[in-house]
C-alpha cells in the first residue's frame, strides 16, 4: 500500500530538500501542483508521479499528507485553499506566513499564521512545520546587536578564524541568557588591552536605550488601551 504525498510548490526547496529522498521510497506515490504547471510537469518527469491541475484535484486524490513548499509570500493563500478541503495532514516549510518575504515578517503574518492553525484544528487537519532557526532567542539577540552596530560602524557577517579573533582589539559574543558579552581574553591571552573596549560600551548603551524605548512604547500603548 502506497503513502500518497502531494507536493504544493515545486521550486528549489521541493527539488533540493524533499523530492530526491521521497522519490526513492517504493511506498510513496507523489502528486505535484504548481501555479506554473510546467514546473510541476518537470518534477513529475524527473522524480516520477503525476501532476494535478488545481488545488481541488490535489484534494480529490485524498493524499495522506500535503507538503506546502510554496514561496513564503504565497503560503497563506495556498494553505487557506487547502484547508477548505479538510486534508488529513499539512506539512509547512518555514516560515508559516511571510506575506512580504522572510526579512519583513510583521504582526499580520503572525495573526494569519494563528488563523491557519485555528482553521486546521477546526478541520481536524494535523499540522507540522520545520522550526525557523531565526526565531531562536540567540539569533534574535544577534539581529538586534547587528542592527545597532550598523548605525555606528561598518559591519561584516562572515566566519571568523581564531587567529583573527586573537589579533582583534575587541571581541564580543551574544546569547539569550546574558545578552551581549565582551571577551577580554582568549586562551589566557588578553584581547586588546584586556578590558571592555569603547565599541562594546557604545553598543551596551545603544542596546539599553533601544530596550528602554521599547518598554516605554509598550507601557504607553497599554495605558492608551486602558
Amino acid at each position: 500500500m502506497s503513502i500518497r504525498i502531494a507536493i504544493v510548490g515545486t521550486g528549489k526547496v521541493a527539488r533540493g530538500s524533499y523530492l530526491g529522498y521521497l522519490s526513492g521510497q517504493e511506498d510513496v506515490a507523489l502528486t505535484y501542483y504548481n501555479r506554473t504547471r510546467s514546473k510541476a510537469k518537470e518534477c513529475a518527469s524527473e522524480f516520477g508521479g503525476r501532476v494535478a491541475s488545481s488545488i481541488e484535484e490535489v484534494l480529490a486524490g485524498a493524499p495522506d499528507a500535503i507538503l506546502v513548499l510554496t514561496r513564503e509570500m504565497q503560503r497563506y493563500e495556498a494553505a487557506r485553499d487547502l484547508l477548505r478541503g479538510r486534508p488529513k495532514r499539512l506539512f509547512f516549510e518555514k516560515p508559516l506566513v511571510a506575506q512580504h518575504g522572510q526579512d519583513q515578517v510583521c504582526e499580520d503574518d503572525f495573526a494569519k499564521g494563528a488563523e491557519l492553525l485555528r482553521r486546521a484544528g477546526e478541520a481536524g487537519t494535523e499540522t507540522a512545520m520545520v522550526f525557523n532557526y531565526r526565531l531562536f532567542e540567540q539569533t534574535m539577540s544577534m539581529q538586534q546587536v547587528v542592527a545597532v552596530a550598523r548605525e555606528r560602524m561598518p559591519v561584516e557577517e562572515r566566519a571568523i578564524p581564531l587567529e583573527e579573533l586573537s589579533a582583534a582589539d575587541e571581541v564580543l559574543t551574544s546569547g539569550s541568557a546574558r545578552g551581549l558579552v565582551p571577551i577580554v581574553a582568549i586562551d589566557g591571552r588578553p584581547v586588546g588591552d584586556g578590558t571592555v573596549g569603547p565599541h562594546a560600551r557604545a553598543l551596551f548603551a545603544a542596546l539599553a536605550a533601544r530596550v528602554d524605548a521599547y518598554v516605554a512604547a509598550r507601557r504607553g500603548g497599554a495605558a492608551t488601551g486602558a
